[in-house]
């Protein structure tokens, strides 16, 4: 069936009921009996660390091919560039081939696991390397990061930096006057930058590749996130002994108050607004305090006020404001199809989406029901996944611009956790496996 997308245009809707594809319907071969008693024996047993062979690749119609099925009990998954996946199986790290769905790679990590990331065709990986000095805090932690590619470490450190912009990682530590000390190092090996001095706030705008700082003496600091450099700066007045942290949008950085909520009457909110070209005090706060390419020509912006967030479409060469979004407690998220209306269920781990956002009213035109977004590394969603037929399969849609979406293929498993390149699935299932799925035909 038809919607009526931005701009007048069709948007393809296609409903994928009890008939779904018939004439191109992809026949699987049954996977083997699997009973919830055998499974949670299983799961207590040897599902600690990815076991058996992997299966055959096999042809599974036109859009879909099996790559790789392993015994996996997976707590996360995340891409390395677009050939290599990470995934996490309780005490194990292991690294795959998104092309051929070989394991490179695994790496024991043991221990209870604080971060798990990629960057710079790196896995990092965050764990406790000690018992906590008191049973309230947090024990010590340590870092590895693996070569992607073949699994041996690059780097360790102590702590668990914080990644930013593909490019950097920062690291804190906190002083008993309440100041903080950062640390900005490389990626790649971890090598030390620059470092702050003890600072009272701080925030990162990674887009712009600027970190903002406020000094104990009260100077608000716009530094250059590569090296340190200070672009400029301005004495401003902060009322002593108040809480306070930096924020900042598309055209203003603020210094706002960060109360505990136990003062009753709980004092005025501060809010101290400063132009970003400037440093200038301002009258008012940011016009957009986030931008997202959200795909089809259309930027989603968010603007924050003492009414709540409310969210737009902005035009993405002229940046003018189209609409107001209907989001309520929806969210969004990119895709081919331009920005979707998304919720939330605890049936799956992945996003609900409910339909995608009329440029005209703002409002939520239904779409894709009983659908569920699968996003890449970046959110990015070109995918989505739905209950099968079976019992325990899943559907695959593909996303295309103008709203279509291709029916790819039916995998005999009901999928939990899934990311994506436009070429491959990679996806935990309900009942404790890890497989990867060649797509035929990428996004157009």
């Amino acid at each position: 069936m038809q919607g009526q997308g931005a701009g007048g245009r069709a948007t393809g809707v296609i409903d994928l009921g009890d008939g779904w594809s018939d004439e191109d319907e992809v026949i699987l071969p049954a996977k083997p009996g699997l009973g919830w008693r055998r499974r949670t024996a299983l799961g207590a047993a040897v599902l600690a660390v990815l076991t058996g062979a992997a299966a055959a690749a096999r042809p599974q119609g036109a859009g879909l091919h099996q790559l790789a099925l392993r015994q996996a009990v997976v707590s996360a998954i995340t891409l390395v560039g677009s050939d290599t996946v990470a995934v996490q199986s309780r005490e194990v790290i292991t690294g795959w081939d998104l092309a051929t769905g070989a394991m490179r790679w695994q790496a024991p990590v043991g221990r209870e696991i604080y971060g798990f990331f990629s960057i710079a065709d790196l896995v990092v990986v965050s764990r406790a390397s000690g018992v906590p000095a008191d049973r309230d805090q947090q024990p010590p932690i340590e870092t590895t990061a693996y070569d992607a590619h073949t699994g041996k470490p690059r780097w360790f450190a102590v702590g668990a930096p914080q990644p930013v912009a593909g490019r950097w990682l920062l690291s804190y530590r906190w002083h008993a006057d309440g100041t903080q000390e950062l640390e900005v190092h490389d990626a790649r090996d971890y090598r030390l930058l620059w470092r702050l001095p003890p600072s009272v706030a701080d925030a990162v705008d990674a887009g712009a590749a600027t970190l903002w700082r406020l000094s104990p003496e009260g100077d608000l600091v716009e530094h250059d996130l590569a090296d340190g450099t200070v672009r400029r700066s301005a004495r401003i007045s902060v009322p002593p002994g108040r809480p306070v942290s930096l924020t900042y949008g598309d055209d203003v950085v603020g210094v706002v108050s960060q109360d505990d909520g136990l003062a009753d009457p709980p004092p005025p909110r501060l809010e101290l607004w400063f132009s970003r070209a400037t440093l200038q005090p301002s009258a008012a706060g940011p016009r957009w305090t986030s931008l997202t390419d959200c795909g089809g020509g259309i930027t989603c912006a968010v603007n924050t006020r003492p009414g709540g967030a409310r969210y737009w479409m902005l035009d993405a060469v002229t940046g003018r404001p189209i609409v107001t979004l209907a989001a309520n407690d929806r969210g969004f998220m990119p895709s081919a199809a331009g920005p979707l209306a998304v919720g939330f269920s605890s049936l799956w781990t992945g996003p609900r989406v409910e339909g995608t956002f009329d440029a005209a009213t703002g409002g939520v035109r239904p779409a894709y029901q009983d659908w569920y977004a699968v996003s890449d590394g970046t959110g990015f969603v070109s995918y989505l996944v739905r209950p099968g037929r079976a019992t325990d399969s899943s559907y695959l849609g593909q996303l295309r611009r103008g709203g279509e979406l291709r029916p790819v293929g039916e995998i005999p498993y009901e999928l939990k956790l899934c990311v994506s390149t436009p070429q491959a699935l990679a996806c935990s299932t309900n009942d404790d496996r890890f497989g990867i799925w060649r797509v035929e035909a990428g996004p157009r």
